[in-house]
């Protein structure tokens, strides 16, 4: 599998996998939200991936969300724009001989809300 493929599937997963940013969004501060709305861009230049380790890195990536704060979508709920530049590593491993999928992810952003 081309280099170029896997950092394509390592990427669009980042990106779409919102499993990916649970544990950003469950240890904000000054609390735990909801998310209405999300997204995240993972740019080229600053993913690497070192296949024979089967490791990745990334920085400056833009991670957008729509926070809800109190009852879900109620009149009591606070929706808060959040927006922060992320950077992590990880590791990947082989589905099948033309697809790789995440196994481990860390990130880190600054997770004050309201800073």
């Amino acid at each position: 599998m081309e280099l170029q493929k896997i950092r394509e599937q390592l990427i669009l997963d980042i990106e779409n996998n919102i499993n990916n940013w649970n544990d950003v969004i469950s240890n904000t501060n000054p609390g735990n939200y909801g998310i209405e709305d999300w997204e995240i861009i993972v740019p080229e230049d600053g993913f690497y991936v070192d296949i024979p380790n089967k490791t990745f890195s990334f920085k400056n990536v833009d991670f957008n969300a729509k926070l809800i704060l109190g009852s879900s979508k109620g009149e009591s709920s606070i929706t808060h724009d959040y927006k922060e530049i992320a950077k992590g590593k990880g590791t990947f491993g082989f589905v099948d001989s033309q697809k790789v999928g995440i196994t481990d992810i860390e990130i880190e952003i600054d997770l004050d809300v309201f800073k």
